[in-house]
């Protein structure tokens, strides 16, 4: 799940802080990315703002080694012999950027906030851990019961969602403010807010409590939108580590970064769902073939602009750490083998109408191309596509309102199948039910089995098909070394190291 690369080449040129002149402070890494949705954990809702709060603050359990367990990193032990009723316990001296001290209180105020308030993070703890109760036993010691046993439940602790937060912002409800000026427990803080549209700069925080300390002097965040932008100040020599890559950049890539550029998965993924109720997607056939006549890897190239990884299987690879190929027959483009499913069906399939969020950018031109390619695949007479607000979307969602199929954006929240699967298709197959309840009981080493099973059923029923999985993307100048990626928090910022200035 985690993978190290070094480019062993020194000289770079660097830019401090947000104003693009050539930075006079050795060590300092420079980092392109866009705005982030939010820096408060329980707001964060993308890329950006999980690797920026994986700078700012420190986890409870970060992932180890492939099939090994979490590793305790702000906890000191993480305990549950019946695997319902977990026990953490702290690890002493650990502060915040302001010198308060990090408390079981510091975790608790703030799930209990992430679920009053609504955030996105609180469905980590509401529909994927299904907390029942939450305690601060002490200082250092935290209860959490759960509602079904998870074995896999330290390795939940490494969700940005489950961060703690100060007494100060607990205390005063200021989520907004605190979100310009977040203050966390981790390895830097910033040294003033957060600028939209620029960015800021952190600088390693002396106070704290890791046993990894920061081997950059400083990160200088910098808020650079445009793809092209990111690329041409990387190639310049102005930025150290680029986060996004223009789609006509990718194939030069390969070429100009070989040794110096790394896709990584992200635990999110894009299915189009079938209203089951609509007696049209009642036969599986019929939503077998609508997923056969889908052409993944052009919508990947094409309209999505590599920036994604066309689905191979129902469970994106993030969440598994597979790297070979998938098993996700109805995954692969057969457009003949569509068209007989679909008479196959006995269901008279005229026409559709896709839904998406019209708020989400691109969306539309993407969506518009799975149409071309199920009206032309299917021999349909019409389909269509309609936007919907995001208040509209999730209003249809929650009422199951849609009379055709519809994208769906599922994020795991941290890296387990089961995070996935149970949310998403949990009342749809009683066998899956079955197979996710024994996967959450049973020890991490013995879950993967019950997780292949439920997914090999739920690909057979297919009440929604997979179509791909996020990724992130860096390449970095010479002179730095030590890339690391976590599919929770992205590039590791505070193991990267500036090697030298020319």
């Amino acid at each position: 799940m985690r993978r190290t690369l070094a480019a062993l080449a020194v000289g770079t040129l660097l830019l401090a802080g947000c104003s693009g002149g050539p930075s006079a402070e050795p060590g300092v890494l420079s980092v392109g990315v866009r705005e982030p949705t939010s820096l408060l954990p329980g707001r964060v809702a993308d890329l950006s703002g999980r690797q920026i709060a994986g700078a700012l603050w420190a986890p409870l359990t970060e992932l180890g080694a492939a099939d090994q367990p979490p590793i305790p990193v702000a906890a000191e032990s993480v305990t549950g012999p019946d695997r319902l009723l977990w026990t953490i316990v702290l690890r002493q001296g650990w502060r915040f950027h302001d010198g308060s001290p990090v408390t079981a209180r510091s975790y608790v105020g703030a799930w209990e906030a992430s679920m009053r308030e609504g955030w996105p993070g609180a469905r980590v703890l509401t529909q994927q851990l299904r907390v029942a109760g939450l305690r601060a036993v002490d200082e250092r010691t935290i209860e959490v019961r759960l509602h079904r046993p998870l074995g896999e439940f330290p390795k939940a602790l490494t969700s940005p969602a489950l961060l703690p937060l100060p007494e100060s912002v607990l205390a005063s409800r200021d989520w907004d403010r605190f979100a310009e000026r977040p203050i966390g427990n981790g390895p830097f803080r910033l040294t003033a807010p957060w600028t939209r549209g620029k960015g800021a700069r952190a600088e390693p925080f002396a106070g704290f409590a890791g046993a990894v300390r920061p081997k950059a002097h400083g990160v200088d965040f910098r808020v650079i939108s445009d793809p092209a932008d990111q690329y041409e100040q990387v190639g310049d020599g102005t930025l150290d580590l680029a986060t996004e890559v223009p789609t006509v950049r990718h194939a030069a890539l390969q070429q100009q970064y070989a040794d110096r550029h790394w896709n990584w998965p992200s635990p999110e993924a894009t299915y189009l769902a079938f209203p089951l109720g609509d007696k049209r997607f009642a036969d599986p056939s019929v939503r077998h073939a609508i997923s056969l006549a889908i052409d993944r890897a052009a919508l990947a190239t094409g309209p999505l602009g590599h920036q994604v990884t066309a689905a191979a299987s129902f469970v994106p690879p993030a969440l598994t750490g597979e790297t070979t190929p998938g098993t996700c027959r109805p995954c692969t483009h057969d457009a003949q083998a569509a068209g007989v499913l679909l008479r196959q069906g006995g269901t008279e399939l005229r026409g559709l109408t896709l839904y998406f969020e019209s708020e989400e950018a691109g969306q539309r031109g993407w969506v518009s191309q799975i149409a071309e390619q199920l009206r032309s695949g299917l021999a349909l007479s019409e389909v269509q596509v309609r936007g919907l607000s995001a208040e509209e979307y999730r209003k249809a969602l929650s009422s199951k309102a849609f009379d055709g199929p519809y994208v769906y954006r599922a994020d795991a929240g941290y890296p387990s199948p089961q995070a996935l699967l149970e949310p998403l298709l949990s009342g749809t197959n009683s066998d899956v039910d079955a197979m996710l309840g024994e996967a959450a009981a049973a020890a991490p080493a013995a879950a993967s089995r019950y997780y292949r099973l439920a997914e090999n059923t739920v690909l057979r029923d297919l009440p929604m098909t997979p179509l791909w999985s996020a990724h992130g993307h860096l390449y970095w100048a010479k002179g730095i070394s030590g890339v690391v990626t976590d599919p929770t928090r992205g590039v590791l910022l505070d193991r990267i190291e500036v090697l030298g200035r020319p």
